[in-house]
This record gives structure tokens, C-alpha cells and sequence, in this order.
């Protein structure tokens, strides 16, 4: 079934999303012309589809190291394709989830699919090379190890395996995440930046739980999106906060949809008798779905102007020359600096190449939206800096509440680290927050402080409260045993028994606020094996003296409770 309208008229009727974002007057600029080079990272594409006819990179390759998980049997290697599930689902012979949704073609499908072919859908950019970097395994899960490893091969540096590209990416769309942070993680994309690659990724599908903060999408160096409906409105389900940058189309959430086709829609693969495999194309929601919309769009700037930088992208953004206001007037933690319009973008692109006047006013921002300090810390540091052109100069910046003091760099303008440190002395027992405000010849930033201070003689080492743990299955997505545990000597002891044998989280944290979740904003938290690299737990033996150490998480302000039923999202480590 053909499910594209005339492009000569520029009508398009399933793939209402692209109206949205101005698309047709854009390609009446460039629909591309093949120079520019998208990695997807993600659960692999389906490279038969008619859709991806010439257009999937000779570079492409499967970073699913794990054989149990990896879906293919046959680990690292040059063929990153989508294996499907294989006959009833047997590709997975140790998970009881689907080896893939095909969300990576899905994907794909929006950044790249062949246009004006008559065939199913169009991509944004009608003729980008798309570089399938496959990451994520069976039931769309996989590790933080891998998706390095993946980026810094789209990026053309050195990874874990030693593996080259003839040439490296251009754009890296992430439409994956995880609530947890990796140190790794964060260095992997900031050095794709640092040697010219955007770095695009999914806000998350958090806002009905708590609203977490989602990783890789809340890096410093990420261009975080966030996904509106049909009518312009944040998706229920899209994760809002200070780490946002844009927002493009993601659907309705799949319990408020009305009809399939306010979701997005792209290329897919059908899977019949024998697991056999065809091409296909699907409904999906999700800010999975929103994301490579705004990699679509820098393609398309990219094949105009070659030598856009990520620096200069952000600066576009920042300026307002890539989106469409939307919400309160200017940047906010809801669509970032706006929903993503692609005649716009283009239109910016072709003066940058010009050498037409562009001009990217003074605009000051601030490297954090947020500094949790928690029960003990006592210091930590921002960057406030220039995201434009000209001079700008600080002109003040201040703190809402006495117990904070800022500490200035030494500088002309005013720019550079600021430390702060706060003292908890005098202040009864409870949460404190402060804002603190910059205020500069070109705008203001703003970030919030948060510290809690224990009643006297209280450590929170001793107590942080009744501790759950919870032992999560990645592969059935729930909670399939659970226990309480409370302090004794400052530590605390928990046992589960009676475990089937699978792939786990093991998860510990208190619920200070009583709403049934626990890891919340100020509560505490422990992963095992680690926080800062989590990965999974493969039961099929017995564990004991497993050492978990709690930290107090940092999360965005709550905006609902419940679970989220996770349109289109990947986890990659954590629930």
C-alpha cells in the first residue's frame, strides 16, 4: 500500500508530523543530496526495506557484544541489521521479550527514508547515508559499554575494538536512555563534539515518573528533544526539564491517541511464517520519535553548509533560528528554545554559507540547571559562558538565600567557573533551596541549589531512612521481588531468595515523600554493580555480601506519579 500523496504538491497524509515542523517549504530548498552521513544508533535497521534502497552505509556494525542478548548469536560485527525474533520469538532464547520492535528502522525511517519514490514514507532528508550502528539487543535493552563503543566509532575515534570508518558520522541521533549517569558516557559524547559531530538525543518518556532525568539526552555537548502532539502541546508522556534544547513531533501517547495517525509514522518490518522478515511501516509515539526529526533537520543544514559546527548549531538554537517559539516566551523546560521548524533552519543554513550576516546575539548560559548538595556536600561549581557572538559581560550574579556564597573567576567579562558553597549553620532541620541568578548584558540564566540539613547529632550515614530493593527483570520489565531493610551499625542488610533465572537490576532507595517510588529527588539511591556504570545482573547462581553504596540522586522537579507506559523509548540500564 502507497501511503505518499503527490511530493511534487508536497502532500504527504499519514506523516502529518512533517506539516508541523515546515518540511515542505524546506525541501522546496534541498531535499539533500547524499554528502551527509547520520549514525542511528539503536536496535539495528532493516537494511531490505525498499525504503533504505542505496542508502545504508558500507560502514554500518553491530556493537551488541553480549551473545545471550545480542538477538544475532554472533556478537560484534559487520552485519548490524535488525535479526527480527526469529521463528516464535526463539532468537532470544533466554529473555521472554522480542528481540525488536524495530525501532531503529522506525527511526531511521523519519532521518532518511527514500523520497518521492511512491514507496511508504519519506525521511526527512531524502537522500542522507545512513550509518546503522546497532547497540541495543534483545527487548531493545543493551549496555552503557557498547553504545560508547558505538559512538565513538560513528565519530571516528578509537574504541574497545579497535574498529575503523572509512569516514566518521556527521550527526549521532541517540533515541535511547537511561535514568542513570555514566561517566563514560558523558566523555563519549563530549568528545564526539569536540571533533565536529552533533550529538542529537530523546529527552525521555519520564514525565509520569517523577519527571527523572534522562542520560545520554542531559550531557553537557547533547542537543536534548522533547516531543509535542498534534496540537502543539508537550506529549504527555515527554520528560520536561532544564536539559531540554528543542522539541519536535512525537505523537500521542498510546492511551490518548484517538487514531493511529496522530502518531508518527514510519518504516517497519513485518515478520511472517518462520520469523521470515518483510518490509513494512508502523505507528510508534514517543520522544524516540522526536529526536531524529531535529537530525533530520541538521542533515539537511549540514548538506547546504558542510562546515556547520556543533558550536554553531547550538548557537542557531539558542538564537531562536531553528525553532518556533512555543510556551512562555523564550527557553523553557517544556520545548527548550521551541519546536524545531525546518524552513527555518534551512533558511539559516543558507546565509551561514553565503556569508551572509547571521547574527547570533550575546546569549549567556549557564553550564547546569541544577546542583543537588544533599545531606553533606558543601561546594560544587558551574560555568557561566557566551553561546553567541560579540562581547557580553556579567553584570551580577546573586543568590536567593543567605547560606550561599558565590565565589567569582577571575575575569575581564565575568565569564568562566563560578564555585559555590553553602553553610548549613543556624538552619533548622529539612530541605532548603536557592536560586541563583546571572544577570548579564546579554540575557539571564538561572540554576537552582538544593541541600537538606539532618537534625543534630544525625549523620546520614548512620540513617537515611527505610531502604527498598527492588530486583528488577529487564527482560518482562517488572519488579519480580522486592524487600525492606532498615539500619544497623550504618549499614543495611537485605536477602532474596527464590529467584528465577534471568537478567536483572538490582535497585535500592528510600521513598522519603511516600509516593511509592522510590530514587526520588533528595532520596537515596544504590545500583549494583555501580551508579556510575551500571550494568545487568545475569542470575543463574547464587550472590552474597554484594556491596551497594547509596548516593542522593539529582533529579528535575516531580510532574506526576505512576509508570509511564514508555512509548517508543529504549532503556538502556535502569527502569
Amino acid at each position: 500500500e502507497t501511503h505518499v500523496k503527490d511530493f511534487g504538491q508536497r502532500q504527504i497524509n499519514e506523516q502529518w508530523h512533517y506539516d508541523k515542523i515546515n518540511l515542505p517549504q524546506a525541501w522546496d530548498i534541498t531535499v539533500g543530496s547524499g554528502n551527509v552521513k547520520v549514525a542511528v544508533l539503536d536496535t539495528g535497521i532493516y537494511h531490505n526495506h525498499p525504503d533504505f534502497a542505496g542508502r545504508i552505509s558500507l560502514d554500518s556494525y553491530d556493537f551488541v557484544s553480549n551473545l545471550a542478548s545480542s538477538g544475532d548469536g554472533d556478537g560484534v560485527d559487520a552485519d548490524p541489521s535488525d535479526p527480527g525474533t526469529g521463528a516464535d520469538n526463539t532468537l532470544c532464547p533466554d529473555s521472554s521479550s522480542q528481540t525488536s520492535e524495530f525501532h531503529g528502522t522506525h527511526v531511521a525511517g523519519t532521518i532518511g527514508a527514500v523520497g518521492n519514490n511512491a514507496v511508504g514514507v519519506a525521511g526527512v532528508n531524502w537522500n542522507v547515508e545512513l550509518m546503522d550502528v546497532r547497540v541495543l539487543g534483545c527487548g531493545g535493552s543493551g549496555t552503557v559499554q557498547d553504545i560508547v563503543d558505538g559512538i565513538y566509532y560513528a565519530a571516528g575515534l578509537p574504541n574497545r575494538w579497535g574498529l575503523d570508518a572509512s569516514s566518521p558520522a556527521d550527526i549521532i541521533n541517540l533515541s535511547l536512555g537511561a535514568l542513570t549517569y555514566s561517566q563514560s558516557m558523558a566523555t563519549a559524547v563530549l568528545s564526539a563534539r569536540e571533533v565536529g559531530v552533533i550529538v542529537i538525543a530523546a529527552s525521555g518518556n519520564n514525565a509520569l515518573d517523577g519527571n527523572a532525568v534522562n542520560y545520554p539526552a542531559a550531557n553537557d555537548g547533547v542537543i536534548s528533544v522533547s516531543a509535542t502532539n498534534p496540537d502543539d502541546v508537550r506529549a504527555d508522556y515527554s520528560t520536561f526539564n532544564t536539559a531540554v534544547d528543542i522539541s519536535a513531533p512525537g505523537g500521542h501517547g498510546y492511551n490518548q491517541s484517538g487514531s493511529p495517525d496522530k502518531r508518527i509514522y514510519s518504516a517497519s518490518a513485518d515478520i511472517g511464517v518462520g520469523g521470515a522478515l518483510s518490509s513494512g511501516y508502523s505507528y510508534s509515539s514517543g520522544t524516540s520519535m522526536a529526536a531524529p526529526h531535529v537530525a533530520g533537520v541538521a542533515s539537511l543544514m549540514k548538506e547546504i553548509y558542510p562546515l556547520m559546527s556543533p558550536a554553531e548549531f547550538e548557537s542557531s538554537l539558542v538564537a531562536g533560528y531553528l525553532s518556533v517559539d512555543l510556551g512562555g516566551s523564550g527557553r523553557d523546560d517544556e520545548f527548550g528554545y521551541g519546536r524545531v521548524s525546518a524552513s527555518k533552519a534551512l533558511q539559516t543554513a543558507l546565509n551561514l554559507a553565503t556569508g551572509q550576516d547571521v547574527s547570533f546575539p550575546p546569549q549567556v548560559v549557564a553550564s547546569k540547571g541544577f546542583i543537588n548538595l544533599g545531606f553533606s556536600g558543601t561546594s560544587s561549581s558551574f560555568d557561566v559562558f557566551n553561546s553567541g557572538d560579540g562581547a557580553l559581560s556579567i553584570i551580577s550574579v546573586t543568590a536567593s538565600e543567605e547560606s550561599v556564597t558565590i565565589f567569582s573567576p577571575v575575569s575581564v567579562d565575568g565569564l568562566g567557573t563560578y564555585t559555590i558553597y553553602i553553610s548549613r549553620e543556624g538552619l533548622a532541620p529539612g530541605a532548603y533551596s536557592a536560586s541563583i541568578a546571572v544577570v548579564s548584558s546579554g540575557g539571564e540564566a538561572a540554576l537552582t541549589v538544593r541541600f537538606e540539613v539532618l537534625p543534630d547529632g544525625e549523620a546520614v550515614e548512620e540513617d537515611a531512612g527505610i531502604m527498598y530493593t527492588l530486583l528488577y527483570n529487564i527482560n518482562t520489565s517488572t519488579v519480580e521481588h522486592s524487600a525492606s531493610s532498615s539500619v544497623n551499625e550504618g549499614k543495611y542488610s537485605f536477602s532474596i531468595g527464590d529467584v528465577t533465572p534471568g537478567v536483572y537490576l538490582l535497585i535500592s532507595g528510600t521513598d522519603i515523600d511516600n509516593d511509592r517510588l522510590i530514587c526520588g529527588n533528595g532520596e537515596a539511591c544504590a545500583l549494583w554493580p555501580s551508579a556510575a556504570e551500571p550494568d545487568y545482573l545475569i542470575v543463574n547462581q547464587s550472590y552474597e555480601e554484594i556491596d551497594l553504596s547509596a548516593f542522593f540522586i539529582v533529579k528535575t522537579e516531580a510532574s506526576g506519579l505512576g509508570a509511564p507506559s514508555n512509548p517508543g523509548s529504549r532503556s538502556i540500564a535502569s527502569p
